[in-house]
């Protein structure tokens, strides 16, 4: 039995983050999507083909396949896992999906795999904001736009 001293609403609750965080929050979000009413991540790290292909990650000097695996378990079960934020989505009701908010930078490295996964939300027809705006995988970015979320997630 759970016990609770605050009754919250799905609709009350958030979860968001940047970069890995992103990644992070949209992964836990849909994974929990009974327990958050929004979701935020801002340049997101959507880049689950690099980590199913052991690409050299940012990090210099270290061995690919054995991060990814620090971080994931085995790399070759990620597809279609609770870490994959593509089958997540398809998992879950439609009518009982978060709603989603994502911006990134257009100088940001991970531009082309944010646009691609807002492109896959669109089709799977999810409540999504978007927004793109001059900057890169920076805090001057993502300063500019971290307020957008607490007013998008101002529910009542």
């Amino acid at each position: 039995m759970q016990c609770s001293l605050f009754l919250i609403e799905k609709e009350d609750t958030f979860i968001a983050g940047l970069s890995m965080g992103g990644y992070g929050a949209i992964v836990n979000g849909l994974k929990y999507y009974n327990t958050f009413g929004f979701i935020a991540g801002l340049s997101s790290a959507l880049i689950l083909d690099d980590w199913v292909d052991c690409k050299l990650p940012i990090i210099q000097g270290v061995d690919a396949k054995k991060y990814y695996e620090s971080l994931f378990g085995d790399i070759t079960k990620l597809k279609e896992s609770d870490k994959d934020y593509y089958a997540l989505v398809k998992k879950i009701p439609h009518d009982q999906l978060p709603k989603m908010y994502m911006c990134i930078g257009t100088d940001d490295f991970l531009l082309a795999t944010n646009r691609k996964y807002r492109d896959f939300l669109l089709e799977e027809k999810v409540d999504l904001t978007y927004e793109e705006g001059p900057g890169n995988h920076e805090w001057d970015f993502w300063d500019r736009y971290i307020l957008k979320i607490f007013r998008l997630a101002s529910f009542k």
